[in-house]
């Protein structure tokens, strides 16, 4: 079997690559389903068609920096807090 045809991109674009894999490239910012669509031939004139649902997690994104004018900080003392740290 080949993959002939691939068409139907929803949300994001889909692309037949020249050595017969597909490359699925979601919409910037896009989290939810996807889906695109791909045709095989068998090469005796038989083909088909199947759809592909793909489920897009929330992208890492880069940290933002936070600017400290003091470097260093005594132990025990109180101060200011300018940034919030999640993990």
């Amino acid at each position: 079997l080949s993959v002939t045809a691939v068409d139907g991109a929803r949300h994001g674009s889909v692309t037949l690559n020249p050595d017969g894999t597909i490359t699925f490239t979601p919409e910037a910012g896009f989290t939810g389903d996807a889906s695109f669509r791909y045709t095989v031939e068998d090469g005796n004139g038989g083909s088909d068609s199947a759809s592909v649902t793909v489920h897009v997690l929330s992208s890492n994104h880069a940290p933002e920096a936070i600017n400290i004018s003091n470097t260093s900080l005594r132990e025990e003392t109180d101060g200011a807090v300018v940034g919030k740290l999640s993990v």
